[in-house]
């Protein structure tokens, strides 16, 4: 399965799940795909000696929705932000691992929107 194939299904999950937008929820897809693709996060799916990381990375990939729905949060940002916490992805990289809130997305640039610190 590509990548834009799991982000179409996994789009999908949350729109049913939490019934949100297509365009939120592409914005989480996104962020899950940057994670496993850009170097700079590559810390937060690498095997460590004990760790959880690999299964932690799998749960993300596998059932995006239900991790989610796990996490206490009013909104999808909020929860993604308290997984972000929960695994401690923050302090693993030096890059932004969580998203402002929606309303302060601008869908015209699409940019994923992360930051350092948790708003």
């Amino acid at each position: 399965m590509t990548g834009s194939d799991w982000a179409g299904r996994m789009v999908g999950k949350l729109e049913r799940e939490f019934g949100t937008s297509h365009s939120r929820n592409l914005r989480i897809t996104d962020l899950v795909r940057w994670f496993a693709s850009d170097p700079r996060y590559k810390p937060l799916s690498e095997d460590i000696p004990h760790g959880r990381r690999p299964e932690e990375w799998k749960l993300l990939r596998d059932d995006l929705p239900q991790v989610l729905r796990e996490q206490p949060g009013d909104t999808l940002e909020e929860r993604w932000n308290d997984l972000m916490d929960e695994l401690g992805y923050q302090r693993l990289v030096d890059e932004g691992v969580y998203l402002f809130p929606w309303v302060y997305f601008d869908s015209e640039i699409h940019e994923v929107g992360v930051v350092k610190e948790r708003p």
